[in-house]
């Protein structure tokens, strides 16, 4: 629980750190991450960089 408590958002996460995103669950995969647009910015970069995107 301790680092959940002390995780950082995604705005403040440096994407070229990251070799893959990882989304789960029902609900954030289809109607919270989709108009977010700090996810948006950090799974392309990801992508771009040959990065892998996943989803569950």
């Amino acid at each position: 629980m301790r680092a959940l408590r002390a995780s950082s958002p995604i705005a403040k996460v440096n994407p070229k750190d990251y070799q893959g995103i990882y989304f789960t669950g029902g609900h954030g995969v289809l109607w919270d991450f989709p108009n977010n647009a700090d996810f948006e910015a950090a799974t392309r970069q990801i992508y771009q960089q040959g990065g892998y995107v996943m989803s569950v």
